[in-house]
């Protein structure tokens, strides 16, 4: 058996492009599979028509999918053998609602590839925010003199909203740094390392008293604006908070609320929409906040890597009649 499968990329997304020597270094991880593949690689949708009308298998960037270039209202016409598609990010927001997916044809992600990176990420937040560097930065930013001390972290709880694969780098780091931990997925079900975990619909009780909170999840009907101005009440005051899920989950103008009343004494926001964050937008004024430019996650040397590595382990297993890994739930979303 043998696959066709295209990798299409846009020269204007660097960390998802794949080139040459990118996708050479792949198939020398995975070897073997070189020989059952029928594969090309196209870049800024120049070439995609003919490609499409081969391929089996895509895989590229959301942004790629997304791009309005992209043939989505007609995929399958543009694509009649077209089987499955593989995405290098890990959110596919952009790509919701799925309906345009021909039926038949399953959609992977790349969810994992970051948690590396996610880890040191991870603790870097947790130690900023104890240390209350962000009151830091907005002083320096002010030129105000004022000293701020900090406890050590052990002790203080965490509350992970979203304790999925990314949600888990802070939950490990965390417990390494020893915290307590008190989580927040869909299902309410345990996770090891988790003290208590509490369903999405309980999320306000699981962050009242938390002395950090990380949300983490994706973006869903059923989780945007999740967390907002009761969530933020509840909290413990002076409360530290991340945002690297997605920034809709979230209200930051409740966010930037309670910044102000000091009720969360210092914030690290990774994500926003629409993005870049607009240059009249009152979060850059907000006190004791970071705002990162979508970067936390993101791994310059080998994030693609691993986001290939999970596409080409998806082959193998195409290739032996097994079940793929990451299939994204068209219902939910993720």
């Amino acid at each position: 058996m043998t696959l066709r499968v295209h990798f299409e990329s846009l020269s204007s997304r660097p960390i998802f492009r794949i080139t040459a020597p990118v996708l050479d270094a792949a198939f020398a991880r995975h070897p073997g599979i070189r020989a059952r593949l029928d594969a090309s690689r196209g870049e800024d949708l120049e070439e995609l028509a003919p490609a499409l009308a081969e391929a089996e298998v895509l895989i590229a960037s959301e942004f790629v999918l997304a791009h309005e270039r992209f043939p989505r209202a007609e995929l399958a016409r543009a694509a009649p053998r077209l089987r499955w598609m593989h995405v290098t990010n890990a959110g596919i927001e952009k790509l919701l609602p799925l309906h345009w997916i021909p039926r038949g044809v399953k959609l992977t992600n790349s969810a994992g590839a970051h948690l590396p990176k996610a880890r040191e990420f991870a603790a870097m937040a947790l130690l900023m925010l104890n240390a209350g560097l962000p009151r830091m930065l907005s002083n320096q930013a002010r030129r105000r003199w004022e000293k701020v001390h900090s406890p050590t972290i052990a002790g203080k709880t965490l509350c992970v909203v979203g304790a999925g694969r990314l949600g888990l780098a802070f939950v490990a780091e965390a417990r390494r740094l020893g915290m307590r931990v008190v989580g927040v997925r869909r299902s309410g079900k345990p996770r090891a390392g988790v003290e208590r975990m509490y369903a999405t619909a309980e999320a306000g009780e699981a962050m009242a008293g938390a002395d950090f909170v990380v949300v983490s999840l994706p973006l869903t009907p059923d989780t945007e604006g999740l967390v907002g101005a009761e969530a933020f009440a509840r909290m413990k005051r002076g409360a530290g908070f991340v945002n690297v899920g997605r920034a809709r989950v979230v209200d930051y103008g409740a966010l930037q609320a309670a910044l102000e009343s000091g009720q969360v004494g210092g914030a690290i926001l990774d994500v926003f929409s629409p993005e870049p964050l607009a240059a009249d937008s009152g979060l850059w004024a907000a006190p004791n906040l970071v705002i990162l430019p979508h970067v936390a996650m993101d791994d310059s040397e080998h994030f693609l890597g691993r986001c290939l590595d999970i596409g080409f382990e998806n082959l193998a297993r195409e290739l032996a009649h097994r079940r793929l890994k990451n299939v994204v739930n068209a219902k939910r979303g993720y």
